[in-house]
């Protein structure tokens, strides 16, 4: 889903709201989000995970196509680690989603 799908599924869950202040909002929040990383905070959001900073290393790895050697500076990536409540809510709703018997074509 990209952002133009969520501001849409908002827009028609909430009518009263126009969809430029929704698509505003949502880009205002995830500006925040990643100004909030770059400083180096970590980003809470109850009931649906949390995002942080990871630091890789520097290290020495191998080019695929040559062999040769290749020097990695140390680096830094999001990462994001899932509540239980989402993780619980998932996993309700995919065993009904992606239930194999669902899948069964009408031609058997």
């Amino acid at each position: 889903m990209v952002l133009s799908e969520v501001v849409r599924r908002i827009a028609r869950q909430h009518p009263d709201y126009a969809d430029e202040t929704i698509k505003q909002c949502t880009r205002l929040i995830v500006a925040h989000l990643d100004e909030s990383l770059v400083m180096g905070n970590e980003v809470q959001i109850r009931g649906f995970g949390t995002f942080s900073l990871r630091r890789r290393a520097a290290r020495v790895a191998r080019d695929p196509r040559n062999g040769a050697t290749v020097n990695l500076p140390e680096t830094y990536v999001p990462h994001f680690k899932v509540s239980p409540k989402l993780r619980d809510t998932v996993q309700r709703h995919a065993a009904v989603v992606f239930d194999p018997s669902a899948l069964e074509t009408a031609d058997d």
